[in-house]
């Protein structure tokens, strides 16, 4: 299994209302079509904040296993997805990353996840991959990767 690569402090969680580095440093970040506050009636919302609880104290374990519970009740919740990558990325399983991030994107593009990605598939050595993803990155930013 491949090492991990070093995450930025840039390079957070990328959807959802909390926010995890891997040196467990957090911030709270309330996207601008959700609330910082899980739904209660919303038990794949409650999963997933709580693994972003948990991934937020580094207990990528817990989190992954949290996330599979969110998954379980919504299968299309890409921040769901998009976070258990980060946690398989923390724990250096970088081919679960890259297919978590996969499952992401197939319900919701962003360019975070495109990024994320890309580095990924740099550790990797998939360079052609990786400056794709960056492209497309770039173009979603720009406002050209949406339709």
């Amino acid at each position: 299994m491949a090492a991990a690569p070093p995450m930025a402090t840039s390079d957070i969680v990328v959807t959802g209302a909390r926010v995890a580095s891997r040196d467990t440093r957090a911030r709270t970040t309330c996207p601008e079509n959700q609330g910082c506050t899980p739904d209660p009636e919303d038990p794949a919302d409650l999963a997933l904040h709580d693994g972003l609880a948990a991934l937020e104290k580094g207990d990528t374990r817990l989190a992954i296993a949290t996330f599979d519970r969110a998954l379980a009740v919504r299968p299309t919740l890409a921040p769901a997805y998009l976070n258990r990558a980060l946690a398989y990325r923390m724990r250096g399983d970088l081919a679960r990353a890259e297919a978590d991030i996969d499952q992401a994107l197939r319900y919701e593009r962003s360019a975070r996840a495109y990024r994320i990605r890309s580095e990924i598939r740099a550790s990797r050595g998939n360079a052609k991959g990786a400056r794709k993803d960056s492209e497309r990155a770039d173009r979603i930013e720009s406002g050209e990767g949406r339709r």
